[in-house]
């Protein structure tokens, strides 16, 4: 599933404009780093982008993102569990 998120923060950084070439990866200012993870959780991981999605004729995008949450789901759980911290595996 980090394929996906990872897929997710290349879109963003393509409707950016910048360039993803493997060979000469670009090197980002923080503040420039920060607004494109803010976007890509603001695109893909939020609950207005999961409806916006939901709307749409194609399934694909919204089925991805209930994906994308259930597994966020899984993993917040098995960290908090690993860690002891029960009071966040009730919040999960």
């Amino acid at each position: 599933m980090e394929v996906v998120l990872y897929y997710c923060l290349r879109q963003v950084l393509k409707k950016r404009k910048i360039a993803l070439n493997p060979e000469d990866y670009p090197n980002l200012e923080t503040s420039k780093w920060n607004a494109v993870v803010e976007e890509c959780y603001q695109s893909y991981c939020t609950g207005a982008a999961c409806k916006e999605a939901k709307d749409c004729k194609c399934p694909k995008l919204y089925n991805t993102l209930i994906m994308l949450h259930d597994f966020s789901t899984v993993v917040e759980a098995k960290r908090a569990m690993k860690g002891g911290d029960v009071g966040r595996l009730m919040i999960v």
